[in-house]
């Protein structure tokens, strides 16, 4: 993922979710963002990983599993994924100026939540052999 979003950090006011920019907490382009989003520049990406697929993530602290949360995160912000941890990836890194690298995996998708759809044990097999292969592909370009 090369753009994030905290998908739930903010207030709820009259029935509408509005984000820390839209309360005034954190103004538009503030350190680490961009715009309201974090992205990675990618900086330190050797060409061999150009070709990774690249998507734009919300992070949540919580699965979403209600169709209006679900409608509502789409809506906002046009995820590929739904993660809860990488927002704060991009922030920790982006704040203490640290390259990084974002691979992620699919175990399941967002929908009203059935956890005998979630693939999670193939996933993580999935996510070894890119990381496998990535680093192959990094260091072959040293």
């Amino acid at each position: 993922m090369d753009k994030e979003y905290f998908g739930d950090l903010g207030a709820e006011d009259n029935g509408v979710f509005r984000d820390l920019f839209s309360v005034g907490l954190w103004k538009l382009d503030q350190h680490p963002f961009t715009h309201d989003y974090l992205l990675n520049p990618l900086d330190a990406v050797p060409a061999a990983l150009a070709s990774l697929p690249r998507g734009t993530a919300v992070s949540v602290n919580t699965v979403s599993g209600e169709a209006s949360t679900i409608s509502r995160l789409e809506q906002q912000y046009q995820p590929t994924v739904e993660s809860m941890e990488g927002a704060a990836l991009h922030y920790a890194c982006l704040m203490e100026k640290v390259p990084f690298l974002q691979l992620r995996t699919i175990s399941n998708y967002v929908e009203q939540r059935d956890k005998s759809k979630w693939d999670i044990p193939t996933a993580v097999r999935r996510l070894n052999g890119l990381l496998i292969q990535t680093i192959s592909d990094w260091n072959s370009e040293r």
